[in-house]
């Protein structure tokens, strides 16, 4: 762009993180037909209006509306047009345009894509270790779990997030998440702009949650509850998607409280998380989605725990069913350098990966339907406008 409102436009986007490009689909609808993101629509409208007008439909602060506005010559509608259409998502071209991330059964966060899209998301100054000790893990990195881990405590990936929201949930859905641990799951479902709700039994954690969400602000805020899941889901807000990434085990030591489930022996632990997915479950609408990311672990005695068919088996008796197993492979420099001894000592290899489990309520095609239309309770198939009928 050569003029100045390109300049002040460009500057300003480039301050969006990833999730922020939803802040252009108001103005996008409002340019098209429909409720869709139509391209062909857009160029359709788009005569209609003035550049002043286009302008007034920015979602940019009032200052930098009316420097844009003081700058605009009368003909830079088009370049406003190719600025919008930059700027979301497309529903053409390739697989990463179109969903972020190839949606493939193994997804592989040692990528190019994936690693520039996860600084894209850090780059707002999330810091979800923050509220927890520094090293959670101690020994339990010799017992395999999670991967993310970051001096010694495990930190969940932005763009994992991202892409179980943008693939598993409407547009306008709420996200209810029983083990929210840091903070990462809520900020960036609010840049998506899905509703969140979290619950935790650290007091010290959901406040560092919240003050994590005053510095990064992001489009829509977290709920957080603190307490114990099973005494907080029964009043949760009703799911669009349940998300979360429990506890394994004993892996990690997060409080001395003695509903913490990683205070508890492995079958007094199975059991109060079957009671919790079960609960959670209840709050899930019918015709959605339920994402765990679990991981196996080594539990005392150094055998390995298959926690990923513990909670295939706790969804199962919940009523839910199983639709997409993924891979998730996690670069971690520290597993490499630990593999040698550990293997050398032991022979158990070190986790590199996890399991990302997604499970339907009700019927999996309006599921689909539902996270096509991109709203919670509506969605658009060709021309025709699809209702989704939802249990209350």
């Amino acid at each position: 762009m050569r003029n100045k409102t390109g300049v002040l436009l460009r500057g300003f986007v480039s301050r969006l993180r990833p999730g922020q490009e939803f802040l252009f689909s108001n103005v996008y609808k409002k340019l098209s037909a429909d409720d869709g993101f139509d391209p062909e629509h857009l160029s359709r409208a788009f005569d209609s209006f003035s550049a002043e007008g286009l302008i007034e439909l920015l979602p940019v602060p009032l200052l930098w509306r009316r420097a844009v506005k003081e700058s605009t010559p009368a003909d830079s509608k088009l370049e406003i047009k190719g600025l919008l259409g930059a700027y979301l998502p497309s529903p053409h071209g390739t697989l990463s345009a179109r969903f972020v991330i190839p949606p493939l059964s193994v997804l592989d966060s040692r990528s190019g894509i994936w690693r520039s899209r996860r600084l894209q998301w850090l780059r707002s100054g999330m810091c979800s270790e923050a509220g927890r000790s520094s090293n959670l893990l101690g020994a339990g990195l010799g017992r395999g779990g999670k991967l993310w881990a970051h001096s010694g405590t495990s930190v969940f990936d932005p763009v994992l997030c991202e892409i179980v929201y943008r693939w598993f949930s409407p547009s306008d859905g709420q996200v209810v998440d029983p083990f929210a641990g840091g903070s990462v799951r809520g900020l960036v479902a609010g840049d998506l702009l899905r509703k969140y709700w979290g619950c935790d039994l650290s007091t010290r954690q959901v406040e560092e949650n919240r003050r994590q969400v005053m510095l990064v602000k992001p489009a829509l805020l977290p709920e957080y509850g603190i307490g114990d899941a099973a005494a907080a889901l029964p009043t949760s807000p009703r799911a669009d998607l349940v998300f979360s990434c429990p506890p394994y085990g004993s892996l990690e030591k997060y409080s001395d409280d003695p509903d913490d489930l990683s205070n508890m022996e492995h079958e007094a632990m199975l059991k109060k998380y079957g009671t919790i997915i079960k609960l959670a479950a209840e709050r899930l609408k019918s015709n959605r989605f339920f994402v765990f990311v679990v991981g196996d672990f080594r539990g005392k005695d150094g055998v390995l725990k298959d926690f990923p068919a513990d909670t295939t088996r706790a969804c199962l008796a919940a009523g839910l069913k199983l639709y997409n197993s993924m891979i998730f492979i996690q670069g971690n420099a520290s597993a490499t350098l630990r593999a040698a001894k550990q293997f050398g000592a032991s022979r158990k290899v070190v986790a590199a990966h996890q399991n990302v489990l997604v499970f339907v309520k009700g019927d999996w095609k309006k599921a689909v339907e539902v996270c096509k239309g991109g709203r919670a309770t509506s969605s658009s198939c060709g021309s025709s406008s699809v209702h989704i009928a939802e249990e209350e």
